[in-house]
């Protein structure tokens, strides 16, 4: 059944009236019509079951049969710091992203980023990216898009438990690292920061410096793998360590 993000203000008194975006793609793309059902959410961890009753390009309207509390979100919070590469790349590591379980994207420039900085029409794109992926995933909330920012300020404020993969390090691998984090009582861990490097990596005096802002540098294994990958793989690691994949 298709699936809908819409702002809670839509939805009054058992009604839901569905945007102009959201109607265009019903009526044109999915030809959906009056009396079909479907499912529509908005970001506060319930479902709605909805018939449609009109179903027009400009707007559409339908009738909440039922709801239902969904459970599909992560209890790890994590946050993606992915540098920015090109955009079809980019958009490929937020799409699947979300469907991981990624609960929040910041796009970052570094000493080795070769694209600039995205418009604000391209920013636009990436998060109508994002609500697609959650609708089409059975996510519960849509993933938030920060602004970019610079490689420089943003290790000012990471996580207490934060990770950057880097293909130097030798020393100590995601899955030692994310044990040692689960079995420590102490730190009682419900959010992660992950930091992914544009395509020429990390140079190491930055990876000095996030690790001196208490990062921990970690390997993902023997292979190199792709920017638009690392940050898939190290998010499924950290789900899959803390039961929640």
């Amino acid at each position: 059944m298709h699936r809908f993000f819409i702002d809670p203000s839509d939805i009054q008194d058992g009604r839901v009236q569905f945007p102009e975006e959201t109607s265009l793609q019903m009526k044109k793309v999915l030809r959906l019509r009056s009396g079909n059902e479907v499912v529509v959410f908005d970001g506060g961890g319930v479902d709605y079951q909805v018939r449609l009753e009109v179903v027009e390009a400009k707007a559409s309207f339908g009738t909440v049969l039922s709801t239902n509390d969904s459970n599909n979100e992560p209890a790890i919070f994590i946050t993606l710091y992915q540098a920015l590469i090109r955009s079809e790349r980019y958009e490929y590591a937020l799409q699947k992203g979300v469907e991981a379980g990624i609960s929040r994207f910041v796009p970052f420039t570094s000493e080795r980023t070769q694209v600039s900085t995205p418009s604000h029409s391209k920013m636009g794109r990436w998060r109508r990216i994002i609500k697609e992926a959650a609708e089409q995933s059975g996510r519960s909330v849509v993933p938030k898009l920060a602004d970019p920012i610079l490689f420089s300020n943003m290790i000012k404020n990471l996580n207490s438990v934060a990770l950057i993969p880097w293909e130097q390090e030798k020393n100590q691998s995601i899955k030692q690292v994310l044990s040692r984090s689960h079995q420590d009582p102490g730190l009682n861990v419900t959010s992660i920061d992950l930091i992914i490097g544009p395509i020429g990596g990390f140079t190491p005096q930055e990876v000095s410096d996030a690790v001196d802002c208490g990062a921990t540098s970690v390997s993902l294994g023997k292979r190199i793998l792709r920017s638009e990958t690392a940050g898939i793989v190290a998010a499924v690691a950290v789900l899959y360590e803390f039961d929640d994949i």
